[in-house]
């Protein structure tokens, strides 16, 4: 992957020892823009989004980047990995710390996402994810709890 480039949107209170490992190892090839106010124009320009945390309570990330039809590599503890299902779940990295395995994971979602209904799929994924979807989905909850309960509706 000589032609390819680490883009990394956001920031970590490990930033600079990052940006001085960066520095040391990569030739330029991996470039910290810190936190953004306009993240859509990087996933635009992205060809992937890679979020292979060992820790992270879900990743919104992913959902914009999937709403984008962008391939995704996460590792299984990032809870995101869980809404991730058929092609889409083959960016699930299960040892985020193995170089191989990810490598592998990239080169695999980078290929798969060169497929024309690769971003077709991802879309509808984060759209099912809208928030939209999430609040239509919490009145009828809501709705149906209180019907059960014998509580009149106030619609």
């Amino acid at each position: 992957m000589k032609d390819a480039y680490l883009v990394v949107v956001g920031d970590d209170a490990q930033r600079a020892r990052y940006q001085a490992l960066a520095a040391e190892r990569a030739n330029g090839k991996i470039i910290f823009v810190g936190r953004r106010d306009d993240v859509e124009s990087y996933y635009g320009a992205a060809d992937l989004l890679a979020l292979p945390a060992v820790q992270e309570a879900f990743g919104n990330v992913v959902l914009e980047a999937l709403a984008t039809g962008l391939p995704t590599v996460v590792s299984q503890v990032v809870g995101a990995s869980e809404i991730l299902k058929g092609k889409l779940a083959d960016g699930i990295v299960v040892h985020p710390e193995d170089p191989k395995e990810l490598v592998d994971k990239l080169l695999a979602m980078l290929e798969r996402g060169r497929h024309p209904n690769f971003a077709l799929e991802a879309r509808e994924l984060a759209e099912a994810y809208s928030w939209s979807n999430h609040f239509s989905k919490l009145e009828i909850f809501l709705k149906e709890t209180i019907e059960q309960n014998g509580c009149p509706s106030s619609s």
